[in-house]
Protein backbone atom coordinates (compact mmCIF):
# COMPACT_ATOMS: atom_id res chain seq x y z
CA UNK A 1 0.00 0.00 0.00
CA UNK A 2 2.91 2.28 0.87
CA UNK A 3 4.33 1.78 -2.63
CA UNK A 4 1.36 2.78 -4.23
CA UNK A 5 0.92 5.88 -2.40
CA UNK A 6 4.87 6.45 -3.45
CA UNK A 7 4.40 5.79 -6.58
CA UNK A 8 0.82 8.16 -6.95
CA UNK A 9 3.06 10.93 -5.32
CA UNK A 10 5.53 11.01 -7.89
CA UNK A 11 3.31 11.29 -11.01
CA UNK A 12 2.60 14.69 -10.93
CA UNK A 13 6.13 15.54 -10.45
CA UNK A 14 7.54 13.06 -13.49
CA UNK A 15 4.87 14.66 -15.67
CA UNK A 16 5.97 18.24 -14.75
CA UNK A 17 9.12 17.20 -15.45
CA UNK A 18 8.36 15.88 -18.77
CA UNK A 19 5.99 18.40 -19.47
CA UNK A 20 8.28 21.34 -18.20
CA UNK A 21 9.03 23.97 -21.07
CA UNK A 22 12.47 25.35 -19.38
CA UNK A 23 13.57 21.89 -20.36
CA UNK A 24 12.71 22.09 -24.02
CA UNK A 25 13.98 25.76 -24.64
CA UNK A 26 16.93 24.85 -23.15
CA UNK A 27 18.17 22.11 -25.07
CA UNK A 28 16.74 23.62 -28.28
CA UNK A 29 19.56 26.52 -28.06
CA UNK A 30 21.88 23.75 -27.38
CA UNK A 31 21.42 22.12 -29.88
CA UNK A 32 21.05 25.49 -32.51
CA UNK A 33 24.79 26.74 -30.87
CA UNK A 34 26.42 22.76 -31.89
CA UNK A 35 24.68 23.45 -35.23
CA UNK A 36 25.66 26.99 -36.33
CA UNK A 37 29.43 26.27 -35.13
CA UNK A 38 29.35 23.51 -37.11
CA UNK A 39 30.78 21.14 -33.97
CA UNK A 40 30.87 17.59 -34.77
CA UNK A 41 28.78 16.04 -31.87
CA UNK A 42 30.99 12.42 -32.50
CA UNK A 43 34.07 14.51 -31.60
CA UNK A 44 32.32 16.09 -28.31
CA UNK A 45 32.45 13.76 -25.03
CA UNK A 46 30.26 16.38 -23.59
CA UNK A 47 29.01 20.09 -22.73
CA UNK A 48 30.11 21.85 -20.06
CA UNK A 49 27.15 24.17 -18.29
CA UNK A 50 27.47 26.13 -15.03
CA UNK A 51 24.75 25.74 -12.84
CA UNK A 52 24.31 29.48 -12.76
CA UNK A 53 25.28 32.88 -14.19
CA UNK A 54 28.90 33.67 -13.62
CA UNK A 55 29.74 37.34 -12.01
CA UNK A 56 31.65 37.52 -15.29
CA UNK A 57 28.48 37.29 -17.22
CA UNK A 58 26.74 39.19 -14.85
CA UNK A 59 28.97 42.20 -14.82
CA UNK A 60 28.38 42.49 -18.94
CA UNK A 61 25.21 43.72 -17.58
CA UNK A 62 22.25 41.31 -17.74
CA UNK A 63 19.33 43.78 -17.10
CA UNK A 64 17.39 45.04 -19.70
CA UNK A 65 16.30 48.75 -18.03
CA UNK A 66 17.33 50.39 -21.52
CA UNK A 67 14.33 48.00 -22.87
CA UNK A 68 11.34 48.75 -20.16
CA UNK A 69 12.45 52.37 -20.37
CA UNK A 70 10.83 52.73 -23.94
CA UNK A 71 14.14 52.14 -26.26
CA UNK A 72 12.65 49.55 -28.57
CA UNK A 73 14.75 50.92 -31.13
CA UNK A 74 17.49 49.78 -29.64
CA UNK A 75 16.40 46.24 -29.15
CA UNK A 76 16.09 46.26 -32.89
CA UNK A 77 19.21 47.25 -33.48
CA UNK A 78 20.95 44.53 -31.54
CA UNK A 79 18.92 41.85 -33.24
CA UNK A 80 20.68 42.94 -36.12
CA UNK A 81 17.37 44.75 -37.56
CA UNK A 82 15.73 41.87 -37.62
CA UNK A 83 12.49 43.02 -38.65
CA UNK A 84 10.76 40.24 -36.52
CA UNK A 85 11.58 42.47 -34.00
CA UNK A 86 10.02 45.05 -35.18
CA UNK A 87 6.77 43.15 -35.06
CA UNK A 88 7.73 42.06 -31.45
CA UNK A 89 8.07 45.62 -30.25
CA UNK A 90 4.91 46.68 -31.28
CA UNK A 91 2.96 43.82 -29.56
CA UNK A 92 1.96 44.56 -26.19
CA UNK A 93 3.74 41.30 -24.63
CA UNK A 94 6.64 42.63 -25.62
CA UNK A 95 7.06 45.11 -22.96
CA UNK A 96 5.40 42.61 -20.11
CA UNK A 97 8.26 40.03 -21.30
CA UNK A 98 11.23 42.41 -20.48
CA UNK A 99 9.33 43.19 -17.30
CA UNK A 100 8.94 39.68 -15.94
CA UNK A 101 12.57 39.11 -17.77
CA UNK A 102 14.45 41.67 -15.44
CA UNK A 103 12.39 40.17 -12.08
CA UNK A 104 14.04 36.49 -12.73
CA UNK A 105 17.25 37.46 -13.82
CA UNK A 106 19.12 37.15 -10.62
CA UNK A 107 17.44 33.63 -9.97
CA UNK A 108 18.74 30.54 -9.46
CA UNK A 109 18.19 28.48 -12.97
CA UNK A 110 18.84 25.11 -10.94
CA UNK A 111 19.97 22.93 -13.67
CA UNK A 112 19.95 19.27 -13.64
CA UNK A 113 21.78 16.74 -15.83
CA UNK A 114 18.81 14.77 -17.04
CA UNK A 115 16.69 17.58 -18.25
CA UNK A 116 18.54 18.12 -21.76
CA UNK A 117 17.41 15.95 -24.41
CA UNK A 118 20.93 16.41 -26.85
CA UNK A 119 23.22 13.59 -28.23
CA UNK A 120 26.02 14.30 -26.24
CA UNK A 121 25.74 14.44 -22.17
CA UNK A 122 25.87 17.51 -20.18
CA UNK A 123 28.06 18.55 -17.43
CA UNK A 124 26.45 20.61 -14.91
CA UNK A 125 29.24 22.58 -13.22
CA UNK A 126 29.38 25.29 -10.24
CA UNK A 127 29.58 28.51 -11.28
CA UNK A 128 31.49 29.20 -8.33
CA UNK A 129 34.31 26.93 -9.92
CA UNK A 130 34.40 28.49 -13.14
CA UNK A 131 34.81 31.94 -11.55
CA UNK A 132 37.77 30.53 -9.32
CA UNK A 133 39.01 28.88 -12.40
CA UNK A 134 39.39 32.22 -14.55
CA UNK A 135 39.86 34.77 -12.32
CA UNK A 136 43.61 34.30 -11.99
CA UNK A 137 45.27 37.41 -14.44
CA UNK A 138 46.59 33.89 -16.63
CA UNK A 139 43.55 33.92 -18.70
CA UNK A 140 45.30 31.26 -21.47
CA UNK A 141 46.31 29.30 -18.37
CA UNK A 142 43.03 28.71 -17.25
CA UNK A 143 41.35 27.94 -20.45
CA UNK A 144 44.76 25.27 -20.89
CA UNK A 145 43.58 23.88 -17.49
CA UNK A 146 39.48 23.99 -18.02
CA UNK A 147 40.77 21.35 -21.40
CA UNK A 148 42.63 19.54 -19.41
CA UNK A 149 39.32 18.28 -17.66
CA UNK A 150 37.12 19.08 -20.61
CA UNK A 151 39.44 18.68 -23.53
CA UNK A 152 36.67 17.61 -26.45
CA UNK A 153 34.16 19.77 -25.00
CA UNK A 154 33.03 23.60 -26.63
CA UNK A 155 34.04 25.58 -24.15
CA UNK A 156 30.93 26.00 -21.53
CA UNK A 157 27.85 27.62 -21.53
CA UNK A 158 25.46 29.13 -18.69
CA UNK A 159 22.02 30.34 -18.85
CA UNK A 160 19.62 32.37 -17.04
CA UNK A 161 15.93 31.63 -15.59
CA UNK A 162 13.21 31.66 -18.25
CA UNK A 163 10.89 34.11 -18.19
CA UNK A 164 7.23 34.10 -19.94
CA UNK A 165 3.83 35.57 -21.14
CA UNK A 166 1.34 33.51 -22.73
CA UNK A 167 2.81 33.45 -26.22
CA UNK A 168 6.78 34.24 -25.99
CA UNK A 169 10.03 33.33 -23.54
CA UNK A 170 13.47 35.11 -22.78
CA UNK A 171 16.15 33.94 -21.94
CA UNK A 172 20.21 35.19 -21.58
CA UNK A 173 22.64 32.69 -22.46
CA UNK A 174 26.67 32.58 -22.91
CA UNK A 175 28.97 30.85 -24.44
CA UNK A 176 32.73 30.84 -23.95
CA UNK A 177 35.17 28.75 -25.50
CA UNK A 178 38.60 30.36 -25.54
CA UNK A 179 40.50 33.74 -24.49
CA UNK A 180 39.01 35.49 -27.40
CA UNK A 181 36.05 33.47 -28.12
CA UNK A 182 33.05 34.50 -26.05
CA UNK A 183 29.43 36.50 -26.51
CA UNK A 184 26.09 36.83 -24.69
CA UNK A 185 22.67 37.56 -25.56
CA UNK A 186 19.21 36.96 -25.52
CA UNK A 187 17.48 34.20 -27.10
CA UNK A 188 13.26 35.27 -27.58
CA UNK A 189 11.42 31.84 -28.57
CA UNK A 190 7.72 32.10 -29.59
CA UNK A 191 5.20 29.41 -28.83
CA UNK A 192 2.73 27.59 -32.27
CA UNK A 193 0.73 24.23 -31.37
CA UNK A 194 2.55 24.38 -27.59
CA UNK A 195 5.76 23.62 -29.35
CA UNK A 196 8.96 26.29 -28.83
CA UNK A 197 10.95 27.88 -31.67
CA UNK A 198 13.44 30.80 -31.69
CA UNK A 199 12.06 33.78 -33.12
CA UNK A 200 14.74 36.60 -32.30
CA UNK A 201 18.21 36.99 -30.91
CA UNK A 202 19.74 39.95 -29.45
CA UNK A 203 23.52 40.45 -29.17
CA UNK A 204 24.58 41.73 -25.85
CA UNK A 205 28.30 41.32 -25.88
CA UNK A 206 31.32 39.51 -27.43
CA UNK A 207 34.53 39.00 -26.67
Amino acid sequence: MKIILIIISLIPLICSSQNNPDSKIYSLILSEQLSSWEMDLDTISHIVITDNLTKFSKEHGTSLDFLSEGDNYYAYQLSGYNEKMVRFIKNNEFDTLIYRYNQVINEDANFESEQFKLKVPVLILDHSKIEKLFSRRNLEGSWRKFYRKNPTSPGYFEFSKIAYTENYAIVYFVHRAKPLIGFGGLEILIKDNDEWTSYAYINLWNN
